[in-house]
C-alpha cells in the first residue's frame, strides 16, 4: 500500500510539473472561453485616484478616471500573450506644489496604448500584469498647466510622461496569480505605487523579459491608480494561463 501510494504521489507530482511547463499566454478569457487571435471584445471602465508626476515633487492628483470608448481586450492563440488597447482619461485633475497652477481644463488624457499580459518572473509564476506603452510615439502623456504663479505665469508648462508602465491585472478585490485565475463581471487594472520594473512576455512558446521605464525629461516619473473593468455587455471575463 505504501508502495502504491508513492506512485501515486509521483505521478501526481509530474503531473503538476507537466502543467506548470504547459502554461501558455497569459490571456483573456471571456464568458469561459479565451478570446482567440484577431478577435477582440470591447471594455469600459472607472476609477478614481490616479496620480501622475516626476520624481522632482510636482503630482497631478486626479478625482476620476474613465477607459475611454474604443478600448478593447486583444486576443491570442496558442503560446502567445494577449493584450489590450486602451485611452485611459483622467478628470478633476489638479497640481501639487506650484502655486498658482493649474492642469488645463483639469483633465490628463493618455495617448492610446498596447497592453500585453506577462507573468511576474521567468518562472512564471505569482502575479499575473500589463506593460503599457504608447500605440505609437513615446509620449505617454502630455500633461499642460496654465495659470500664474506668484504674478507670473506659471513656472513649469507641461510635464510630457514618456516611457511604459506596469500594472497588477486582477478581479476587483485582488490581484491574480498563476494558479489562482478566475473570472468576474467586474475586474481591476492597478498600477501600483511601488512600481513594477519588469515583466515576462510570452511570445511562440519564448519568455522575453521587458522591463518598464517612465521619465519625464530624464527624470523618473510615476503613473498610478485603480479602475475596475468591464466587457460589453457584462459577460465575466479573467486573464488566465490555461
Amino acid at each position: 500500500m505504501l508502495g502504491t501510494a508513492l506512485a501515486v504521489l509521483a505521478i501526481t507530482a509530474v503531473g503538476a510539473s507537466a502543467a506548470q511547463a504547459a502554461t501558455e499566454g497569459p490571456f483573456y478569457k471571456v464568458a469561459g472561453v479565451r478570446l482567440a487571435a484577431a478577435e477582440t471584445k470591447n471594455v469600459s471602465g472607472k476609477g478614481a485616484g490616479y496620480q501622475y508626476g516626476p520624481g522632482l515633487g510636482i503630482v497631478v492628483s486626479c478625482t476620476h478616471t474613465e477607459i475611454a470608448k474604443g478600448s478593447k481586450f486583444l486576443g491570442s492563440s496558442g503560446a502567445n500573450a494577449s493584450g489590450s488597447e486602451q485611452t485611459i482619461a483622467s478628470s478633476g485633475c489638479t497640481v501639487q506644489n506650484l502655486p498658482g497652477c493649474r492642469v488645463e481644463g483639469e483633465k490628463v488624457t493618455l495617448n492610446p496604448l498596447k497592453g500585453t499580459l506577462g507573468f511576474a518572473n521567468a518562472s512564471r509564476t505569482g502575479k499575473l500584469l500589463e506593460l503599457f506603452k504608447p500605440v505609437t510615439g513615446k509620449i505617454l502623456a502630455s500633461i499642460q498647466f496654465t495659470g500664474t504663479r506668484a504674478g507670473e505665469e506659471c513656472s513649469v508648462s507641461k510635464l510630457n510622461l514618456e516611457g511604459s508602465t506596469i500594472a497588477d491585472v486582477g478581479t476587483y478585490t485582488s490581484p491574480v496569480e498563476v494558479g489562482t485565475e478566475k473570472q468576474a463581471s467586474i475586474g481591476a487594472l492597478v498600477f501600483p505605487t511601488t512600481k513594477v520594473k519588469a515583466l515576462w512576455t510570452e511570445s511562440a512558446g519564448k519568455l522575453t523579459e521587458v522591463k518598464a521605464k517612465l521619465e519625464d525629461s530624464g527624470v523618473v516619473a510615476s503613473m498610478s491608480g485603480e479602475s475596475q473593468l468591464e466587457a460589453e455587455g457584462l459577460p465575466e471575463w479573467g486573464v488566465f494561463t490555461k
